[in-house]
């Protein structure tokens, strides 16, 4: 159940919050502005932070990060349990990606990205 327009899920019994990255995005997110071909010897990273609904930091979260076209789960990280940051060194193989994200707890919280996120070389 992924929202492709507002970036979270929601789920009876189940809090939503937001995945934050650090790409350059237009139109309020909806869309990402930035092209990432497939090429070797440069390599990719995408980062964020995890917030809550209300952009408060929201650390130890469980993040999966996910090849769009095929819903492949490309790797899982686990928020820092302060700052909420998060990073996936991708490698050579660049392409649009979603993040799923997930804190247990009492209300367990989740939310997901748009589909469309494009990591940045470094």
């Amino acid at each position: 159940m992924r929202d492709q327009v507002g970036g979270n899920i929601r789920t009876p019994g189940v809090h939503s919050f937001e995945l934050y990255t650090n790409i350059n995005s237009i139109n309020g997110g909806n869309h990402v502005q930035f092209a990432s071909p497939k090429m070797h010897g440069v390599s990719w990273m995408l980062t964020g932070i995890t917030k809550d609904s209300t952009g408060a930091v929201l650390g130890s979260c469980v993040v999966h990060l996910f090849y769009t076209d095929t819903d492949i789960l490309v790797n899982e990280v686990t928020s820092d349990p302060t700052t909420g940051a998060f990073s996936f060194l991708i490698g050579p193989n660049a392409g649009k990606f979603y993040l799923v994200a997930y804190k247990p707890g009492s209300p367990d919280v989740a939310g997901t990205s748009i589909n469309t996120l494009m990591p940045v070389a470094t």
